[in-house]
């Protein structure tokens, strides 16, 4: 692009960027220069075979796509195993970027960027250390889900808890789903292959400065929430693998019960695979429910990824998948929500799950629970497409961290190149920079954030893991609230004028000769004059 991008100044917004944004959006010019940015910067520009709509228009509806710990090489591990994937990431998005994901020490949150937060050197040249956690005694830290889920439903860095102003000890403002979706009157929706109440889709639907009060997060999330779908059952006998309840005892008792009502709004409950598929399929048609609206808790007390690991292949392909669950949130919220549109993140959570034992970790596992991911993506994309819905629908997929320090075999800088060439080498979030890929209304604005560069993670994913034409080039995770923010209040951009009428066209001018010939013709004239004159003269005398 012609930018150095090396000096990591903050070029997002500052705490007044809700007007400054909504006033920018409205100057063409800006916009313009957007989509030329889009042409020749690092973004890698889709290839035709997916076709997407004008990124140019307010965003009606958001799908915000989460793989749980899923950084670069666990991506590519998900590209690499199915073709049709591999062609939708290497063609089907008008964005590819890193995200920087690191959390903050302070109790007080901050929407600007602490240039210590990702340094590439000490990432690249560190060591394990210098992967595992950013330098220490700079207000910053390694992030968990509950603080990534937090930065990019808020647009603000924070220290602990979902959503939850520690130093003024509040819940904070301008939440993307539960303050500015809500106030646009959109539905909103959380779906995870984890329990319902945890963490990632905790920060979607609840205000809680612990992550951990699953019971709590879980009866705000129904309140809060038009759609809410995971993992978490209670009396499941043999299959209850664990004793931590994530559903409260009356709660789930009246989920369950014939005709679910909890404080005047009738829900529908859904638990098989079946319940899932029927709205998935479009065999069920939520306009016909009657209810006003969804929990969907299907039968793993944990997640599925611990049904796997505890109960094998049978039992976990029993379960609705993520694309299953994803398919039919859509289907219900595009009912649901009419003209207004709706919000819904879709979390692959295992991933984090499968990735976090590290050197011991099981491949196929970790396969199962990317592959679950990635098809859930394609299914997502291809709905999209079927619907006709890019003009209007911003897709973004991306991750909240890490997870494990996954690299090839041959060890730290190579990336696996196939799916069986693969290590974990850490047991915990790692401060790497994890990818986004975005498409559709709005997606356009992403370029406006971009913060850094790092040309060694450009050298090494470049061609690979969904990446074509990328230069390393990075915005924060903060930064997805911005950009969703923005495309779900920006204006329609005017149409186009009319083209003018043409001239008419003006008469042919008579032929010119050329200056050869016209000298020739001369030349002729002047000897037939001469010519003429002497046969006059003999033929007088």
């Amino acid at each position: 692009m012609g930018v150095d991008f090396t000096d990591n100044t903050c070029r997002g917004p500052d705490s007044s960027r809700h007007s400054k944004n909504l006033e920018a959006l409205s100057n063409m010019g800006k916009l313009f220069m957007r989509g030329l940015a889009i042409a020749l910067s690092v973004v890698f520009l889709a290839g035709m075979a997916f076709g997407q709509a004008d990124s140019g228009g307010p965003a009606k509806n958001v799908i915000l796509m989460i793989g749980d710990g899923m950084g670069f090489n666990t991506a590519q591990l998900g590209i690499l195993g199915n073709s049709a994937v591999a062609d939708l990431f290497n063609g089907g998005f008008t964005v590819s970027l890193g995200v920087t994901t690191y959390s903050i020490t302070s109790t007080t949150p901050t929407s600007n960027h602490n240039p210590a937060g990702y340094d590439p050197n000490r990432y690249w040249n560190g060591g394990a250390a210098g992967r595992q956690a950013p330098v220490t005694g700079q207000g910053v830290q390694t992030t968990d889900s509950a603080e990534a889920i937090t930065a990019m439903m808020t647009g603000q860095k924070t220290s602990a808890g979902l959503n939850w102003n520690n130093a003024a000890n509040r819940p904070m403002d301008d939440h993307i789903a539960l303050d500015v979706a809500k106030g646009l009157g959109m539905k909103i929706g959380a779906v995870s292959t984890v329990p319902a109440s945890h963490a990632t889709p905790g920060g979607v639907g609840a205000h809680n400065a612990d992550r951990n009060q699953y019971v709590a997060i879980f009866d705000e999330m129904i309140g809060n929430l038009d759609l809410v779908f995971g993992a978490g059952a209670r009396n499941l006998g043999a299959q209850q693998i664990t004793s931590t309840y994530l559903v409260g005892s009356n709660t789930w008792s009246t989920l369950t019960s014939a005709n679910p009502v909890i404080k005047g709004t009738s829900y529908e409950m859904l638990r098989t695979k079946a319940d899932f598929q029927a709205y998935a399929n479009e065999t069920k048609d939520w306009a016909n429910s009657g209810k006003d609206k969804v929990v969907g808790i299907f039968n793993a007390s944990d997640s599925r990824y611990d049904t796997l690991r505890v109960q094998g292949a049978t039992a976990y392909n029993a379960l609705p998948s993520l694309t299953d669950m994803s398919l039919a949130s859509l289907n219900i919220l595009d009912s649901m929500s009419g003209d207004n549109g709706f919000f819904v993140m879709l979390e692959g959570g295992g991933i984090d799950w499968a990735n976090h034992v590290g050197p011991s970790l099981v491949q196929a596992n970790v396969l199962a629970e990317v592959n679950d991911f990635m098809s859930a993506v394609l299914a997502v994309y291809q709905w999209i497409t079927d619907n006709n819905m890019w003009e209007d629908t911003l897709l973004i997929v991306t991750a909240d961290h890490e997870t494990g320090d996954i690299w090839g075999k041959a060890g730290f800088g190579n990336v696996p190149t196939s799916t069986t060439d693969f290590a974990g080498n850490y047991t915990s979030h790692t401060n790497a920079l994890v990818p986004l890929w975005a498409a559709g209304a709005g997606s356009d604005l992403f370029v406006d954030y971009i913060y850094g560069q790092d040309t060694r993670a450009a050298s090494t994913w470049n061609g690979v893991a969904g990446f074509g034409e990328w230069d390393g080039s990075y915005i924060d995770n903060i930064n997805i609230y911005d950009v969703m923010f923005a495309a779900m209040n920006r204006e329609p951009l005017p149409p186009l004028p009319p083209d003018p009428p043409e001239p008419p066209l003006p008469p042919e001018p008579s032929p010119t000769p050329e200056p050869t010939t016209l000298l020739l013709l001369t030349a002729g004239c002047a000897l037939l004059g001469l010519g003429r004159k002497k046969f006059l003269k003999s033929d007088a005398c």
